[in-house]
């Protein structure tokens, strides 16, 4: 290692006494904040490899024939519930608020409102495009069915308004 400077850059010099002598040139890695400024440098020159986490940079890497290597990362955007950790005792403990949770989520708009329409929107631990995909849904987007969780749980704790 030639230089490391924490959340900027490694540089890595070729090891001269590596089996026969070096086998690569000096490599230097480059923290470059989001996908698209990776994707906008690697356009410029200023890096020959990036690696892409967004939808959006992806699909315009992909549309711009930029050659790479995909693999499908699930639960890319997770939303977590407290059920009951470090002593929380609040409304997210009782199972049918968190299932409201989930069934008020409308995966369709996040997607379209985040990322143009190029996620892959799914209630699923694992996205069908992934070869581990097995098939297991999670609950879907159900507005009424969010609504009746939300007026159940809030007949059973009156001190909860359904916020």
């Amino acid at each position: 290692m030639d230089s490391y400077i924490p959340d900027q850059e490694v540089v890595l010099q070729p090891n001269p006494d590596y089996y026969g002598g070096p086998v690569c040139p000096t490599l230097e890695f480059i923290r470059i904040p989001g996908s698209q400024g990776t994707y906008e440098a690697f356009q410029t020159g200023e890096v020959q490899v990036g690696f892409l986490r967004g939808a959006k940079s992806v699909t315009d890497a992909q549309d711009a024939g930029d050659r790479g290597f995909e693999t499908i990362a699930s639960a890319g955007s997770v939303v977590n519930l407290n059920t009951g950790a470090a002593g929380y005792d609040g409304v997210l403990t009782d199972e049918r608020a968190r299932r409201a949770v989930s069934h008020a989520l409308d995966r369709d708009l996040i997607n379209q409102r985040l990322t143009g329409g190029v996620g892959q929107p799914t209630s699923a631990l694992i996205a069908d495009s992934s070869r581990f995909y097995d098939g297991q849904e999670g609950p879907g987007y159900d507005e009424a069915e969010a609504k009746r969780l939300v007026d159940e749980v809030k007949a059973d704790r009156p001190d909860w308004n359904g916020s």
